[in-house]
């Protein structure tokens, strides 16, 4: 990906003095603080910088003047300032106007040495050595440091990325401020403590309460078993969500680990190496950087704050800007902002921040209002990461960009974040920003999230790899991660241009109304592209998603369980959730382009499925004008075989097929004469059937085409087809593909195909491993209905390596960047292949990408021909013209026979 830059581009220089104000200086190595601060250096007695930043207090620094900090000097204080600028005269702390060059810029570093002399081996491999003040954290040159914890990563073989115990059973449920909440537990037998250790009263607990939020309280009391918070928890504590200790020193047990008691006022540690204590060692101890609370007008330019408690507190607090400045290695929160007005943080680097780099107390009543975050690089917000791994405890963090409303949030780049990406409030601007890594310790959760606010504008951004997750949340849970996110009401957004890559979900609308998602590039996301999601009927009685604009966009699921667009309501309809228009689709991989689940089931749907649907996401004709990789005039796919399963002509008899129901009566199987030719009917008995097939060999890796024609008791009825073992000996009847196979279909006869890819190796009749043999199950067939089938095939087919890639151009940068094939591909044998998926046009070289844009291509393979779009190249159609019928392996529709 182009123009991700590890550096924020820097914001225009400050002058060194005000239009009308005075310019003071303060330097650490040559400054006293007896001087009067007026000049750069010594020379007249008394002239000269100040040696503190607790001087400044003492001052009169006003409205128009400068404050300048000198390069190569580092502070172990909080810098405040006596006094508030105007809006005409802010007052400005910078750095020199002419730069540092190879100095150091003015640095606030909140940490202190720990010699390697002053500590004592206590045994074994911990250490202790005398440290007055609570540390915030620990700094070695030999690695990272955790505080205290019980247990460590690696005690649950079966997740061993977790440090999650696993609550046995719910808490108690009380009432706080009229919600529900707990302040006990259950623990488990994975709770096991040393000998000789209890779980006293005042260590910590962190509670994973649900995928989206982690509660932290104090042990009131432990039993052995039932465990007391001394403050509720903010949801109710339910069983199999996780918890861990923190905060005694019998949890010092590993490498990296620290524990500090102030009643000793001894730090006890195990270094991170594993070895003897060594030069280098540091506590963050400093609360705070830089003290601007409740101050208006002020301006700070160009300073390093590092290893203290926050760097920048700006709370309620006007028309601060904050900008060309370093803040690394922070215990909590880079820049705190919460009520602040019309603040800018301008080209600025947050690294490593312990919560949110930017809080703006989004998620609170006093949120900021007018906030630009403009070009500042965030990296490691409220997780520390190597790689893909989590190297920090998960915690409670919200956002690297938190912002309340009206705010500018706008080219800046974010990297690894423990929650939210960017998380804006009502009438605000979210637009040409890189967000990578989000959701890294924390669920149900969004590069881009927005809750029930009005009037956002959230475009031209790129969100990858959105990642969820799992540790401590219960067996068998899914992780979402997703792209961007419209949650609970929010109407009037506008979601444009944006591309969303590797994300569980790309753009999730929950009960969410009257939002426009336009042009917006959705790639290899892992369940869906879009999902609109109704849980709620509080608006509208027939529930409170609808009414929204879903146009022109690019959609391409990249793994065979992935759809285009999910639309699930707990409710009878999806009608209403609004209009569907001009998207255009990549269906080689997946053929799902749309899923529906309501009340009644669940359907997955092809292109013309979708096209042909009725009243599902719209009372309209859904996505008429829509487009797909599969409507190119080339195949995918080429058909390496024939017809596997035996007897589906049932020209003689029904032979090797059956039928199953658990609940007596059985049900029937019929075989007479209907539209289609001969065909099975299966009539259910006392409790949902099966209708099955004959058994067949499949083989591990290779893909099958599935076509049969069929008619249901209903219009409208779901059909489940699971292709799987079918027992014999011990083995059992797991599923053989790597999808869901169903649809929905009606009365009238039709033919449906579908492929898959065989996840193992079953032979029919096997005398060593006792298989039966793969089959057919028509599944579920529900009592009151029934389903008639005929000419069933499965033939084996190889895929066209072409056919199925896809690549893209990614622009996170200003400027347009120009790419020549080989440098996009590698491979210039595909450059004349390679199709674009916004109008499935060749792709001219080189490719130019706007800014903040991407282009998506795919290939076609030029030997599979299919002029008629039936899925059959042109050299094994026997029935050209079918259109967009589904067809079998010869090409040919149920209205062309065969």
């Amino acid at each position: 990906m182009d123009g991700i830059a590890e550096t924020p581009p820097a914001a225009p220089p400050l002058t060194a003095t005000g239009t009308s104000g005075r310019t003071f200086y303060v330097d650490i190595r040559n400054g006293s603080d007896s001087n009067d601060g007026r000049a750069a250096s010594g020379g007249a007695p008394a002239a000269g910088p100040w040696k503190s930043l607790a001087r400044v207090m003492l001052s009169d620094l006003g409205p128009g003047d400068t404050l300048v900090l000198a390069c190569g000097s580092t502070w172990r204080e909080t810098l405040r300032l006596p006094a508030n600028g105007t809006g005409a005269s802010p007052v400005r702390v910078m750095a020199p106007a002419a730069g540092c060059g190879t100095a150091a810029r003015p640095t606030i570093d909140g940490s202190v040495l720990m010699p390697a002399t002053a500590w004592q081996r206590v045994t074994g491999n911990l250490h202790q050595t005398p440290l007055a003040q609570v540390p915030l954290q620990l700094f070695a040159e030999a690695g990272n440091w955790l505080p205290a914890h019980h247990p460590n990563r690696g005690h649950d073989t079966a997740n061993p990325s977790s440090n999650y115990l696993t609550i046995a059973a719910a808490g108690n449920v009380l009432a706080i401020n009229g919600q529900p909440a707990s302040n006990e537990f259950t623990t488990g037998a994975d709770l096991v403590l040393p000998a000789g250790v209890r779980l006293a009263e005042g260590a910590r607990v962190r509670t994973r309460v649900n995928s989206w939020h982690i509660d932290e309280a104090a042990v009131a009391a432990f039993d052995g078993r039932r465990l007391t918070l001394t403050t509720p928890t903010t949801f109710p504590i339910e069983a199999g969500w996780g918890y861990y200790l923190m905060g005694q020193l019998w949890m010092v047990d590993s490498p990296g680990e620290w524990h500090h008691s102030p009643a000793s006022g001894l730090l006890h540690a195990w270094m991170p190496d594993g070895g003897p204590p060594t030069a280098g060692l540091l506590a963050t101890v400093l609360p705070l950087g830089v003290d601007l609370n409740r101050r208006e007008n002020i301006v700070v330019d160009g300073l390093v704050v590092r290893r203290v408690g926050v760097a920048a507190d700006i709370e309620f607090s006007k028309q601060v800007i904050l900008r060309n400045s370093s803040f690394e290695d922070v215990a909590l929160s880079g820049v705190k902002a919460t009520g602040s007005e019309r603040a800018t943080l301008e080209s600025n680097t947050l690294l490593r921040t312990g919560v949110d780099a930017i809080d703006g107390g989004g998620r609170v009543s006093l949120a900021a209002t007018g906030m630009t975050a403009r070009n500042n690089l965030i990296r490691d917000s409220g997780v520390l990461m190597q790689g893909e791994q989590v190297q920090s405890l998960p915690r409670l963090a919200y956002a690297g960009i938190l912002t309340g409303s009206n705010a500018l949030v706008t080219g800046n780049v974010l990297i690894n974040t423990g929650y939210i990406g960017i998380r804006v409030r009502a009438n605000s601007l979210v637009e040409n920003n890189f967000i990578f890594g989000a959701c890294s310790t924390l669920d149900d959760c969004a590069g881009i999230y927005v809750w029930s606010d009005p009037g956002i504008v959230i475009r031209n951004n790129t969100v990858v790899r959105s990642r969820g997750y799992l540790p401590g949340q219960p067996a068998g849970a899914r992780t979402q991660g997703q792209g961007i996110y419209l949650d609970e009401s929010t109407n009037g957004a506008l979601v444009e241009n944006n591309t969303v890559v590797d994300a569980d979900h790309g753009i999730q609308l929950h009960v969410a109304r009257d939002n426009v998602i336009r042009g917006n590039r959705l790639v290899g996301n892992r369940v869906s592209q879009i999902w609109m999601q109704e849980t709620s009927a509080r608006i509208n009685p027939a529930g409170d998603l609808f009414g929204n604009t879903v146009q022109g966009n690019q959609i391409a699921p990249l793994s065979p369980g992935a759809v285009g667009l999910w639309l699930q309501t707990q409710y009878a309809s999806t009608a209403a959730f609004g209009n569907f228009a001009d998207n255009s689709y990549f269906n080689r991989v997946s053929q799902v382009v749309a899923a529906e689940t309501t009340a009644s089931g669940s359907r997955a749907m092809n292109l013309p499925q979708w096209q042909q649907s009725r009243s599902i996401g719209s009372r309209q004709a859904v996505d008429v004008l829509a487009t797909a990789a599969s409507q190119g005039g080339y195949a995918g796919y080429t058909v390496s075989g024939v017809n596997i399963i035996p007897n589906t002509g049932l020209l003689q008899d029904a032979a090797g097929w059956s039928h199953w129901n658990p609940v007596l009566p059985a049900g029937q199987m019929l075989r007479e004469a209907c539209a289609a030719g001969i065909c099975l009917r299966y009539i259910p008995g006392g409790s949902p059937g099966n209708l099955i097939s004959p058994n067949f060999s499949v083989r591990q890796g290779q893909w099958y085409r599935l076509t049969l024609d069929i008619s249901t008791e209903q219009d409208g009825q779901a059909v489940q087809i699971v292709v799987r073992r079918g027992g014999g000996g011990t083995n059992g009847y797991e599923s053989l593909t790597d999808r869901a196979l169903a649809f929905t279909t009606g009365r009238a006869w039709a033919r449906h195909s579908m492929i898959f890819q065989a996840t193992a190796t079953i032979t029919a009749s096997d005398s060593v491993t006792g298989d039966n043999g793969a089959r057919v199950d028509f599944e579920g067939v529900k009592p009151g209905g029934s389903v008639s089938v005929a000419r069933l095939e499965l033939v084996p087919v190889t895929p066209s390596v072409v056919a199925q890639s896809i690549g893209m151009l990614v622009n996170v940068g200003a400027g347009t960047v120009s790419a020549t094939c080989s440098a996009a591909t590698g491979q210039t044998t595909l450059c004349n292949q390679l199709y674009r998926l916004d109008n499935h046009q060749p792709v001219n070289w080189p490719q130019n990408v706007p800014p903040y844009s991407a282009v998506i291509f795919y290939g076609q393979e030029a030997s599979l021909r299919d002029d008629d779009d039936d899925g059959i190249p042109n050299s094994l159609d026997r029935c050209p013209n079918s259109g967009t019928a589904a067809v079998n392996a010869a090409g040919c529709s149920f209205a062309q026979g065969g």
